[in-house]
């Protein structure tokens, strides 16, 4: 059995994601089956191709990537809540497939998808090519996570102080930052993912998870 996902994010960087989905959907696809979880690259779509928009990403992905099941992804971020970007979620689907939805998923960090980053100190000095490194690394404990607004900013700052690094070396580094997330992000889910169970945005996902799959593995063998 295989099933096809595409991941629908708000930006480049929210790519992140791939490897936490990833991880997620292994710990409840039957044994056997195969995940193929894609993630459009949006400045790849040929110019005349709006995708500014929620609505207008789903319809790019609905056009240009065949899929079973869909991820649709949006940050809480600083002027939102959850609850409104799953109500955002839920109509852009509605907008975009009318009477017919496909199976979805909303994929709602809080605050955003570095958040779910924010932890593994171990993983964050290999991603920092500084695994021997003993500098103070200033991680939020788990029932701080979510209320740290400038998650992104936060992250690269300790990946920063991680790699130990000063003066031109740094500056080199930092050339690098989008590597070094998905570095991370790679690293992490070789470790699993399981301490983010802790988070109410996170158990939500695995919720609506669970039931794609139950969903999924009904439609298929009936």
């Amino acid at each position: 059995m295989r099933l096809t996902a595409t991941l629908v994010a708000d930006g480049s960087s929210d790519s992140l994601l791939g490897p936490i989905l990833e991880w997620l959907l292994d710990q409840h696809l039957p044994i056997g089956s195969t995940l193929n979880l894609q993630v459009p690259e949006w400045g790849r779509l040929p110019d005349k191709i709006s995708v500014k928009t929620l609505p207008e990403k789903l319809l790019a992905a609905r056009l240009f990537f065949t899929a079973s099941v869909y991820f649709v992804h949006r940050d809480v971020e600083k002027d939102g809540t959850w609850e409104k970007r799953s109500q955002e979620i839920d109509q852009a689907i509605q907008r975009v497939f009318k009477s017919q939805p496909p199976p979805y998923v909303r994929v709602i960090p809080v605050q955003m998808t570095e958040t779910w980053l924010l932890h593994d100190e171990e993983a964050i000095r290999k991603a920092a090519e500084n695994p021997s490194g003993r500098d103070y690394l200033p991680l939020p404990s788990l029932r701080e996570l979510e209320t740290q607004k400038y998650a992104k900013t936060l992250l690269l700052t300790i990946l920063r102080d991680a790699s130990g690094l000063s003066g031109r070396k740094l500056q080199k580094f930092e050339a690098y930052e989008r590597r070094r997330l998905h570095r991370l992000a790679a690293l992490q889910q070789e470790t699993g993912f399981a301490v983010l169970r802790a988070l109410p945005a996170f158990q939500a996902l695995e919720q609506e998870v669970v039931a794609l799959v139950a969903a999924w593995q009904s439609s298929i063998t009936t």
